[in-house]
């Protein structure tokens, strides 16, 4: 029964303080941390996005017409085509096909191809 006083009294305000800033801290790089992995989400999630509407771009390019150039928007994003002969010869055209599409954010996604086509005259 000979505790001292102080023992039994707790914590002190300053040590409550510290504890309480610590705790401050922590909650606060938490959150940033979150809401950096929530902004790669989307980020990565758009780039994804982005780049199946480029491959469906690419599929879309028919050679059994005239290849064309074309412009359009699709689910925010907004594409260009892009067809040029690369090669030719007396029977067979080699086109370049290129696709663009522009993300709200974030740069572009481009990819590109050639296609084998019948010479036309």
């Amino acid at each position: 029964m000979g505790r001292s006083a102080r023992s039994t009294r707790g914590f002190t305000l300053l040590e409550v303080l510290v504890a309480l800033a610590v705790t401050g801290i922590a909650l606060v790089v938490l959150l940033q941390a979150v809401q950096g992995t929530l902004r790669l989400e989307r980020a990565a999630h758009d780039y994804t996005r982005a780049l199946a509407l480029a491959q469906a771009r690419l599929d879309a390019v028919s050679l059994e017409d005239a290849p064309a150039s074309g412009v359009g928007e699709a689910d925010g994003f907004r594409w260009w085509v892009q067809v040029t002969p690369a090669w030719w010869d007396k029977r067979s055209l080699l086109y370049r096909v290129a696709v663009t599409i522009e993300r709200p954010t974030g740069p572009p996604v481009s990819l590109e191809t050639f296609r084998l086509g019948e010479r036309r005259e």
